[in-house]
Order: C-alpha cells, then sequence, then structure tokens
C-alpha cells in the first residue's frame, strides 16, 4: 500500500491579515493496494481515503458481520475510486466507477472493499508523547562535525 497526498492551497483572508489564525485544508490521501501472490495476483486499484465517521460505520459492520450493512457503502467504495487495472473477458478495461464495480462478483467487490478498509484503517503512529509523525524509512544520524 502506497500513500500519496495531493497539496492544498493556502486560503488568505481577512483573518490571516490580522495576524489570526487562518483555515487548513488537510491533503487528500489516496491509497495504491496492489495484490501480490495470493486470489488476485497483479490486481492494482487506487481508491481516495473516506471521512472518519463513514470508516467508522463500515468498519463496525464489518467487524459486526453485518454484511448487508457493508453492501450498502458499496456506492461510497465506488466513489472512492481512482483507477484499477481490472479487465473484462474480452480483454477490455473496466471502468473504475460504479458501473463497472457492478460487473464485478459479489465476492470480488467484498475482497475489495475490506482491501479498502485495512488501507485507511492502517495508522502510522508517533511513539507515545510524540506529536511528530515519524518516516516510514530508517534515518541515519547526522555528523555532530562541522
Amino acid at each position: 500500500m502506497v500513500r500519496t497526498d495531493e497539496s492544498c492551497q493556502r486560503r488568505d483572508t481577512f483573518l490571516e491579515l490580522k495576524g489570526l489564525m487562518t483555515g487548513y485544508c488537510p491533503p487528500q490521501t489516496i491509497y495504491r493496494i496492489e495484490c501480490g501472490p495470493g486470489p488476485h495476483p497483479g490486481l492494482t486499484v487506487r481508491l481516495k481515503a473516506m471521512p472518519l465517521a463513514k470508516y467508522l460505520d463500515i468498519a463496525s459492520a464489518v467487524g459486526g458481520g453485518e454484511f448487508a450493512a457493508v453492501i450498502d457503502h458499496i456506492g461510497d467504495m465506488a466513489d472512492a475510486l481512482v483507477d484499477w487495472n481490472i479487465e473484462d473477458n474480452a480483454g477490455e478495461p473496466v471502468s473504475a466507477d460504479l458501473p463497472g464495480l457492478l460487473t464485478q462478483e459479489y465476492g470480488f467487490a467484498l475482497f475489495l472493499m475490506g482491501e479498502w478498509i485495512a488501507a485507511v484503517g492502517t495508522v502510522h503512529a508517533a511513539p507515545p508523547g510524540d506529536d511528530i509523525p515519524q518516516p516510514d524509512m530508517p534515518m541515519e544520524l547526522l555528523s555532530q562535525e562541522l
């Protein structure tokens, strides 16, 4: 899974002119799901993150085994689709939208839903007491010499 962020533009407001706090637009996160060995080798899907309330609702339904409630959120997943490499039996690309998603088998759609929920639910937490996010890559200490 790879996360990418799109940048936000700074907003100039009356408050900024007065030296007060200005608005902040959080970046949109896109999750890249790539399947290796297993039931869907070679599958690549990119989906947008979802709002926290929607995530909690879907995750609760999945955790409680309420698959009918999960199906109610298929449209939400379709709205989050950015692109995928799915083709039909004739080798034609399947559109990454609700009509394209509805051409897929039920079990495969649930698989995609589960992968999306797992991707969004993955947290890269900072150590307790450290409010600065830690990088995902190893870092070397800088030399003390000048």
